[in-house]
């Protein structure tokens, strides 16, 4: 039996509006290489995970330089081709790198700790209890909670039944986003799905993203195709060495306005309300090809995205009704 019949598709998929976007580069005044994620701090303040510099950059509301946050090593406190960070809402960053480990450092650039974890883990997020959630499928659940000393505490989510033999841990992978009242926002990276879970971790609501374009996505992680990549990003990690199509790369909430936006592996947006009902996708101009792997809305009320080629980008219409 063919794989793509682990997820079937969809006899009738509903129509949601779209609008095409406008994407213009930020001059940020430095090199970056391989930006594989953005997150707004104190202040309005701006962090980069400039990955291939090994670094975070940190920017002011207005765009400008304040400082760099360590460089290329396997060290404490250095970064060696780091995969995500979390920004908590005293400034203070964590990155996990490939080296299976968290590393903490305060807003001035200051290593204070790390610890490491087993497994594949490419996505963190922390709460207001300074807490850290990684995304773990193979410890049995979606989420694996940390304390902030490293302490195994607890997890959140039960993996998709949808999902067997090697690809069951890949299908599994989400990214997340925790809210200011410590609400967990989940987005599977290569199914389409989204979750919301509350502060004790019970599930709130799922959604399956709607759209031809996504049924199309979902179906090419699922299909026996050789080569993936002719149709977008595929990721083999040094851990799993499965490779892995992407449906949906991130997934951050407009608190403001209440608004999810997912970043589609077609270069779309995907835009819903707080309950994960469908608003409108935001499309890429025909013939454009940029892939858009994280995404915030800064303090001018304008949707910035990531992209791993191009650096950092402004989006609009950044707040679509």
């Amino acid at each position: 039996m063919p794989i793509a019949t682990a997820w079937k598709k969809q006899t009738a998929v509903p129509s949601v509006p779209q609008t095409t976007l406008e994407a213009t580069l930020v001059a940020l005044g430095i090199s970056t290489d391989r930006v594989r994620r953005v997150l707004i701090g104190p202040k309005r303040s701006i962090y980069v995970l400039d990955a291939g510099n090994n670094r975070v950059v940190i920017l002011s509301a207005s765009w400008t330089f304040v400082r760099q946050i360590s460089e290329i090593g396997q060290g404490p406190g250095e970064l060696f081709d780091p995969y995500d960070m979390a920004v908590d809402r005293a400034g203070n960053v964590y990155v996990i790198d490939s080296k299976h480990r968290v590393q903490g450092f305060s807003s001035e650039g200051k290593f204070y700790g790390s610890f490491r974890y087993k497994g594949e883990c490419l996505a963190i997020a922390v709460n207001g209890r300074g807490e850290y959630l990684l995304s773990q499928p193979e410890s049995g659940s979606l989420i694996a909670v940390y304390g902030p000393n490293g302490d195994y505490r607890r997890s959140v989510g039960a993996l998709k039944t949808s999902a067997e033999g090697q690809l069951k841990n890949v299908a599994n992978r989400v990214h997340i986003f925790v809210t200011s009242k410590d609400d967990i926002y989940v987005s599977f990276d290569h199914l389409g799905v989204l979750q919301k879970y509350n502060d004790s971790g019970h599930l709130q609501w799922e959604q399956t993203i709607p759209g031809k374009q996504v049924e199309h996505l979902r179906y090419i992680f699922w299909s026996d195709a050789i080569d993936k990549s002719k149709s977008g990003i595929v990721l083999t990690t040094s851990y799993s060495h499965i490779p892995a199509f992407y449906v949906s790369f991130n997934v951050f909430l407009d608190e403001s306005r209440s608004r999810l936006y997912v970043p589609l592996n077609d270069g779309s947006i995907y835009v819903a309300d707080a309950q994960g009902n469908a608003v409108r996708f935001l499309q890429q101009p025909r013939g454009a090809v940029d892939f858009y792997n994280s995404l915030v809305v800064d303090n001018l009320g304008r949707l910035v995205a990531t992209s791993v080629w191009r650096g950092v980008l402004l989006i609009m219409p950044a707040r679509p009704a």
